[in-house]
């Protein structure tokens, strides 16, 4: 667990939304690092085992405390053994009884707020050999992280090596424009990212990526790094290629899309021009 608080009357205002954004979620997160009250890392009874492949994390909090997990490099397997709770992440919030169980999707970092005393166990595979070797595998607070490890499976999953990809990004035959809307900087995912210095609403056009026709990329086509979770997607209409917003991007947000996604459309431009 990541932070944990005693919240007195009200919901969380991230369950005002029954499709939070990741935005909500890691602000709630700041805002209850900020309290005084804040307890900081597993306060409460919490057990763990490492058995047979598996690691087992039990933890039993009480009723009235709000619970902001890490982040979840992989699936994982979760049995709530006893009581009410309230879980949000990244578009869903939703109420949880006892007994239930469902598998808990990687990348996406929950807020739990404790309606009735719970007992929540997460399960997971792994091949470590000691649970600290286990808890460095399987978990971080950094999203860049989860960022960084998907490229690489994105990168196998569209058949180009690590190699190739720098030589693509690093080339400088491109006819590079700048939007006035974008920032190039250093990123905590990868080398330079590119920022965004407006707000762009869900289904906005962010900027141009590439024209088949010439083979030539913008600034956004050769910067944009991958992400887990991005918050664009690239779209083509015949020889021309964009980013689109699929969530709303505020200023100072990196643009980032899923390299498996955008280079489907790219091929999509590709055969449109014949190639």
């Amino acid at each position: 667990m990541t932070e944990i608080i005693k919240v007195e009357d009200q919901l969380p205002v991230v369950f005002d939304n029954d499709k939070p954004t990741i935005r909500q979620i890691r602000s709630f997160i700041e805002y209850m690092k900020s309290r005084p009250d804040d307890m900081g890392k597993d306060p409460f009874p919490l057990e763990t085992k490492l058995e047979d492949g598996f690691y087992y994390r039990t933890i039993s909090i009480p009723k009235g405390y709000c619970v902001a997990g890490t982040i979840h490099l992989t699936d994982s397997f979760v049995m709530l053994k006893k009581g009410r709770v309230m879980v949000a992440a990244e578009g869903e919030a939703k109420l949880l009884e006892a007994p239930c169980m469902f598998v808990s999707g990687k990348g996406k970092q929950k807020i739990a707020y404790v309606l009735e005393d719970i007992v929540w166990t997460d399960i997971y595979r792994t091949d470590a050999k000691t649970e600290e070797e286990a808890y460095e595998e399987l978990f971080t607070e950094d999203y860049a992280r989860l960022d960084r490890d998907d490229y690489q499976y994105a990168l196998e999953d569209i058949g180009m090596s690590d190699e190739e990809a720098k030589r693509l990004t690093e080339s400088d035959y491109d006819e590079l424009t700048e939007n006035p809307m974008l920032e190039l900087r250093e990123s905590p995912i990868h080398g330079k990212g590119v920022f965004s210095k407006v707000e762009f609403m869900a289904g906005k056009t962010i900027d141009l990526a590439r024209v088949a026709t010439t083979n030539k990329r913008t600034i956004s086509g050769r910067y944009v790094n991958h992400s887990a979770n991005p918050n664009s997607v690239v779209k083509s209409t015949g020889s021309v290629v964009y980013f689109v917003a699929n969530v709303n991007i505020q200023p100072g947000d990196e643009i980032t899309v899923d390299y498996r996604q955008a280079r489907h459309e790219a091929l999509k431009a590709d055969e449109f021009c014949g190639r």
